[in-house]
């Protein structure tokens, strides 16, 4: 006659018990490392693609230098065999990194691309919308430069 009462009691302090350490276990899961790098959005709707984590590197190494990019949505890119030099463009941003320096420069601000032996020179447009002195792009070869100046090209043909 006891037991009927005393197994449900028990029964519903093994449930709170359980519950608690379901909550327990799930608070403590979330501080783990995630699995793989976040994913990267693409084009200026931010759409999702299935995952590459060829992209999500890239993501992941650009955002280590500039937090602010984690919301990064990608169109072109161009990376070295290494991984080391990166040139982007992202929906409305050029990004080019190398040698640990991360350079942005808004599409709209470049005039034109010109490529030629291992420099791309990148004609911006200044406030009165004259032309003025180029940046300078220098990267591990002129290949890989030849990419970077036709990627530009491309996508400022886009705008």
């Amino acid at each position: 006659v006891i037991g009927c009462i005393v197994h449900p009691v028990v029964g519903c302090l093994d449930l709170v018990r359980f519950t608690a350490d379901g909550i327990r276990n799930t608070a403590m899961a979330s501080n783990d490392r995630r699995k793989r790098l976040p994913r990267m959005l693409y084009g200026a709707e931010r759409v999702m693609r299935q995952y590459s984590q060829v992209d999500a590197e890239i993501k992941a190494l650009l955002v280590s230098h500039d937090p602010g990019l984690h919301s990064l949505a990608l169109v072109d890119f161009v990376r070295d065999s290494n991984g080391v030099f990166v040139a982007a463009v992202s929906d409305g941003i050029f990004l080019y990194l190398h040698r640990g320096q991360l350079l942005q420069v808004p599409m709209r601000d470049i005039a034109s691309v010109n490529s030629r032996d291992q420099v791309v020179s990148l004609t911006m447009h200044n406030a009165s919308g004259t032309r003025r002195v180029p940046i300078w792009l220098r990267g591990p070869d002129a290949c890989t430069l030849h990419s970077v100046a036709r990627m530009l090209r491309t996508a400022l043909g886009a705008l």
